[in-house]
């Protein structure tokens, strides 16, 4: 998907003292390999990394001013921050000389020289007006570093309205580019910039591109200071002084009311706290759309990355579906000006650069052993209908059929990884099918087509008719979102969450699902959904609901329309209707977690919508799950004791009688059931990759899932491809006692110099 189109984000200096501490070895190999840290070439004009600095504006005894030569002295002796030309002069160079580099891309002004309100504050007052460096003079000590080669575009940070109209004339009064991008806050919460300097900055007047900073508004917005939480190692518990703005517990009241209102807006709509915020920075008209992230911890690079890759997906949904005016119309998407190239010519970090960014930091991710078996071959990117379909991995990483984005990403991080083929005991194909359907971009019949071209690209499924090659497919279509699979892989291994029919589905009359060739496997759960699912959950005396359903009961939710048989959620609707059950849909997460967390049983009915996730669901709110589907084959069946934590009753006996069975259970048992899913759910639970490997041993997850090193989803799946393993393919491999191999080396070498000789 990112092959085909591009979004830009901003790649600015990071420090250097922050690296070393803050983000592992393995990432920074990552950074440098990926991204070419410390190259200066470019590719087909595209360059591959983008220096950025700043001069700070005035300052009284300003520590960075006196750092610009050496010693800095002690607070008494440090002169004021001023933007006059020979402090221009001296904080560049002085700037180059600590990067070891010859020549800084963008060059910032921190904050005016002359007063203006910033850094939290909204309102203009005259009495704090002072006697300014004219920007004129500032402007000319640019261009003369810009001649110089020095900087190649300058920029400028918490400006005003008024302040870019004065940048631009003083660049055209000067014979010089104007501004190429302007770094201030811009968030959820923040939104100055959209009032009117945005109109100033827009690509159709000033074009000037915005490079948002703040926009977790000091990490508010990430909600992990909900409920006045102050969290051990969080920017204000640390520093409870630095951006106090932003501190819950000295910034104001509004604020903290602000992200509330934001947070329970996402959970209603499916999103967990606020991961979006990235998104929404770069507005809808500016020149740039990028962004300042601060990493400081492998998870939260993570999120930084997923957010961008989201961000690009989601701009090129609405691109494929309403044209903007004036856009290029092209298949690369969104292309936006960027502020690094002093020419001002577009200067573009792809997508697949984010996506070849997240690959390489799971890749050097540390492993517990060299390898493992069965030894699993990934294919990658030189197959461009794989590169296609396994695309925008963090958009396509939600909800169930998350599941086949985990279990790529898993598997290039994991000890069964091999990068030799011929070593390989399985072949996976990563394919985000049902994600790339449901998003738009493609429709089935072009995924059918796809999906053909790439198996002919495939350069070991035919050794051994694809019997040795995995596909995922996470949704209640199930293989069938590739509508050819039984012609094109009818021996291949699918995993699946779903092992029935889907509902609504005319012509899907039979499962894709096959018990002895393919293997069942949960649907994602986000780790935020499992600790909260865990929280709700109340002792048995304190539950005060029998069985709850949370879910659609309508008509349109019944039997399958070819394969007819009892009409399950008609009979769950007649025991609401009687007070018997409680049922309810579109609940936030909080309150569906609290209903289940409440609940002794929790009903689990075949058919779209709440469906498989349910029983997950309900297995961490420590509700008795009650399977009303028949043939449903649970996950990993094969070394799990379900019938001793879950319900399975017959479809075409749900009703009164059901009821009735479920009060007749002693709590006794009930507790039974309870106490025997904590010891069995956790195989269920997809570890998220990059956090896994920084959370410390009191992490929430951990305290759920005590074992979740050993027993999780990616092991059962592993123990289950184990027997499908051969010690040795006699299909596609030939061997023999003694010089077996010599001789057929000598074969087939005689067989190629005969036909040379008649060639």
């Amino acid at each position: 998907m990112q092959s085909m189109r591009e979004a830009s984000i901003s790649l600015t200096r990071l420090k250097c003292t922050q690296c070393q501490t803050s983000i592992h070895n393995g990432v920074q190999a990552a950074l440098r390999s990926t991204l070419g840290l410390g190259s200066r070439r470019t590719l087909a004009g595209v360059p591959r990394w983008c220096w950025a600095s700043k001069i700070a504006g005035y300052w009284p005894r300003s520590r960075a001013a006196a750092r610009r030569s050496e010693p800095e002295g002690d607070s008494e002796s440090w002169p004021d921050a001023r933007a006059d030309a020979a402090s221009v002069r001296q904080a560049c160079e002085a700037s180059l000389r600590r990067l070891k580099t010859d020549c800084i891309d963008l060059y910032q002004i921190h904050w005016p020289d002359r007063y203006v309100p910033i850094f939290g504050q909204t309102e203009y007052k005259c009495a704090n007006e002072r006697k300014p460096v004219l920007i004129e003079e500032t402007a000319a000590a640019l261009k003369d570093l810009m001649q110089e080669g020095k900087i190649k575009a300058y920029g400028v940070s918490n400006e005003t309205t008024f302040g870019v109209c004065e940048w631009t004339r003083a660049a055209q009064k000067l014979d010089m580019p104007p501004p190429a991008s302007i770094q201030n806050a811009c968030s959820l919460v923040v939104r100055l910039f959209e009032y009117e300097l945005a109109e100033a900055c827009a690509t159709s007047n000033f074009n000037v591109g915005l490079l948002a900073y703040s926009i977790l508004a000091g990490g508010l917005l990430s909600g992990k200071y909900r409920g006045n939480k102050q969290p051990a190692e969080s920017r204000h518990t640390k520093y409870p002084n630095f951006m106090s703005r932003w501190n819950p517990t000295k910034g104001i009241p509004q604020l903290s009311e602000a992200v509330e209102g934001y947070a329970m807006i996402a959970e209603e709509n499916g999103m967990l706290f606020l991961k979006n915020p990235l998104i929404i920075a770069g507005g809808n008209c500016y020149a740039c759309r990028q962004v300042i992230i601060g990493a400081t911890n492998l998870d939260q690079l993570k999120e930084n990355l997923d957010a961008f890759e989201g961000y690009g997906m989601i701009r090129i949904a609405n691109a494929r579906r309403t044209p903007r005016k004036g856009s290029t119309g092209t298949s690369q998407g969104w292309i936006h000006r960027a502020a690094c190239n002093g020419n001002r010519s577009d200067w573009l970090v792809k997508d697949s650069r984010i996506n070849a960014l997240r690959r390489a930091v799971l890749t050097r991710l540390p492993k517990d052993e060299e390898s493992k078996r069965p030894r699993i071959y990934v294919y990658g990117n030189d197959v461009p209908e794989v590169q296609e379909l396994s695309q925008g991995a963090s958009f396509c990483a939600k909800g169930q059929w998350g599941m086949e984005v985990h279990i790529h990403e898993w598997l290039l991080a994991s000890p069964y990884l091999t990068r030799h083929p011929d070593e390989a005991d399985l072949f996976f194909v990563p394919a985000y099918s049902i994600c790339m359907f449901e998003g738009g971009f493609f429709p089935l019949e072009n995924l059918d087509n796809k999906y053909k071209e790439m198996l002919r690209q495939l350069r070991y499924f035919n050794r051994n008719r694809g019997r040795d090659h995995i596909f995922t497919f996470g949704s209640g279509l199930s293989a069938s979102v590739f509508r050819s699979w039984r012609t094109e892989i009818p021996e291949s291994i699918q995993l699946s969450p779903e092992t029935w029919l889907f509902n609504d589905v005319v012509d899907m009359k039979e499962p894709c699902f096959n018990t002895w060739r393919d293997i069942a496997v949960p649907g994602y759960l986000h780790r935020h959904e499992i600790i909260s699912l865990h929280q709700a959950a109340k002792p048995l005396a304190e539950r005060s609901y029998v069985a709850v359903f949370l879910g659609r009961i309508d008509s349109s939710r019944g039997p399958h329309p070819s394969q007819g048989g009892p009409d399950v959620r008609a009979a769950i609707r007649r025991l609401k209707e009687k007070g018997e059950i409680f049922v309810a849909q579109n609940l936030s997460f909080p309150e569906m977690h609290a209903v289940m967390g409440s609940a002794k049983f929790c009903f689990v009915p075949k058919g779209k919508s709440a469906w498989s996730l349910r029983f997950f669901e309900a297995l961490f709110a420590n509700c008795v799950p009650v399977i009303l589907s028949d043939f449903w084959e649970l996950p990993f069946e094969s070394f799990m004791d379900l019938p001793s934590f879950v319900i399975k009753w017959p479809m075409d006996l749900v009703g009164d009688t059901l009821m009735e069975y479920l009060k007749s259970l002693p709590d006794s048992t009930v507790q039974e059931y309870m106490d025997a899913s904590k010891a069995w759910r956790c195989w269920y639970v997809y570890p998220p990759l990059l956090h896994e490997q920084s959370m410390a041993k009191s992490d929430e997850l951990k305290e759920v899932c005590p074992g979740l090193d050993e027993e999780n989803a990616f092991q059962a799946i592993m123990q289950l491809l184990a027997s499908k393993m051969r010690k040795s393919w006699t299909m596609t491999r030939h061997f023999g006692p003694g010089n077996f191999h010599e001789m057929l080396e000598r074969l087939e070498s005689s067989e190629t110099s005969e036909t040379e000789e008649v060639t």
